[in-house]
């Protein structure tokens, strides 16, 4: 938390003043996911968020609490509205909702989301073709569901950017067919952006956006489809005794196309059987904006080899998900 708050001070100059307050995990939070304390200048953590929470999660909890600091100590405003004007604005600074609410219960409820959607992926590995097809489906089902009842309940959603590494010099095609199916199909939205790193070289990263609980789907996805696309290549590759990597492109972009049909058939599918459609999610797209005000669109063209993209488009049409989507643990990890 520390070294995110100075991050912030680095980024957001108006907090260059702020001073450090002490902060800690507390049990005695019960009611509550955050404290601030301005008598003792302390911010307290639930405990809860280490069992329950995304790393997101738990950096949006701990920046609300530091929106109330920014009130007592930078605006100079004792025993303030605890959610007034001036909470509003040390958010908005932020870059943060102020409207936006975490209950336990909430946490509770997407956990499960999550992992009722993981049970389902991992019977969609049954040697069973239709009892394969049937898990995968439902588990589309279920993210759909829940997808389309966040955003008809018209409440303040907390949208997060993630980023997807690894760093690029140039994305390869085939990442954009990931991306794609991410963007397409997991209820998240993504951007290229250059970056600079401490020695002014430029690289680019993918960053994605929407709710945690759906970063954290698309983030298991994304890896997923890009590890399982590089061995499948590395078979494909010793079968053919193809002595480089020239027909890579070929094969992978043929194998996520092939993946992407058959996300596309099942869609198709619940919107005939189940009347379930997606119409896009206009609060994520007003997020999206928000930061990305200047979008360019770009097609990147590849000479194809027809056989090879032809061979993974069948591998691709018979690719199933592995699980685990999330693990708990790596939250912790990242608690330093």
């Amino acid at each position: 938390m520390i070294s995110e708050l100075k991050q912030l001070k680095k980024t957001i100059p108006a907090l260059s003043d702020l001073r450090l307050a002490n902060i800690r995990f507390s049990d005695a939070l019960s009611s509550t996911l955050g404290h601030w304390d301005e008598e003792r200048r302390c911010i307290s953590l639930s405990t809860d968020l280490l069992k329950d929470a995304t790393f997101e999660t738990i950096l949006f909890v701990f920046k609300h609490e530091l929106a109330h600091q920014i009130v007592t100590e930078l605006f100079e405003i004792k025993n303030a509205q605890a959610h007034g004007e001036a909470f509003k604005r040390a958010c908005k600074l932020l870059g943060i909702s102020s409207e936006h609410k975490i209950s336990l219960q909430s946490m509770h409820e997407k956990s499960q989301f999550v992992s009722r959607v993981q049970k389902l992926l991992a019977l969609s590995n049954s040697t069973n073709k239709h009892e394969s097809e049937l898990a995968l489906q439902k588990a589309h089902e279920i993210a759909l569901k829940h997808n389309i009842e966040i955003r008809d309940k018209n409440e303040s959603t907390n949208y997060l950017m993630r980023l997807f590494p690894p760093a690029y010099k140039r994305v390869p095609s085939y990442i954009w067919g990931i991306a794609g199916i991410i963007d397409e199909f997991y209820f998240c939205q993504y951007i290229c952006r250059p970056y600079m790193d401490p020695e002014q070289q430029r690289y680019q990263m993918l960053e994605f956006y929407g709710t945690a609980e759906n970063l954290d789907m698309a983030d298991y996805i994304f890896n997923f489809l890009r590890d399982e696309g590089n061995r499948l290549w590395e078979q494909y590759k010793k079968e053919e005794k193809f002595k480089n990597n020239r027909m890579k492109l070929s094969f992978l972009n043929g194998l996520y196309l092939g993946f992407s049909e058959t996300l596309e058939k099942q869609r198709q599918t619940l919107s005939s059987t189940k009347a379930l459609i997606w119409l896009g999610d206009p609060k994520l797209n007003e997020f999206y904006r928000q930061r990305n005000p200047y979008v360019r669109n770009s097609k990147v063209k590849n000479q194809l080899n027809s056989t090879v993209h032809n061979h993974g488009m069948i591998k691709g049409k018979e690719l199933k998900i592995q699980t685990v989507i999330h693990d708990r643990s790596s939250t912790r990890k990242l608690l330093n």
